[in-house]
């Protein structure tokens, strides 16, 4: 799979202290979003809510965007999704994610409310 992004490792992205801005949650698992996209998950035992985790970097806008599973979550799966950067413009960022990651609005569960 040709990716667009650049992996980040989420030890480099606390580094960072950049503001994060919530897009959205998807209906998707890590499996389903790593095998969809390339983009690789770690599992994370410091933060049993968000158990599953992934970053990756927008190399033209510079963006960064995160994923976020909790291991305890009961029902359908759903994944937040936000974007990270010392300033964070909602729709700049969902446009640049959108370009990298194509994820269907089907799989789509809930747009924040500043797009």
């Amino acid at each position: 799979m040709d990716r667009k992004f650049e992996q980040i490792a989420q030890a480099d992205l606390q580094e960072l202290s950049l503001a994060r801005d919530y897009l959205m949650s998807i209906r998707l698992t890590p499996e389903q979003v790593q095998e969809r996209f390339g983009i690789e998950f770690c599992w994370n035992h410091t933060e049993p809510q968000h158990a599953y985790f992934a970053a990756i970097k927008d190399p033209d806008s510079g963006y960064i965007f995160s994923f976020d599973q909790g291991s305890n979550y009961e029902g359908a799966p759903t994944m937040v999704v936000c974007a990270l950067a010392k300033k964070v413009n909602t729709e700049e960022a969902f446009t640049a994610l959108s370009r990298i990651v194509p994820i269907a609005s089907k799989d789509v569960a809930w747009y924040s409310d500043s797009l």
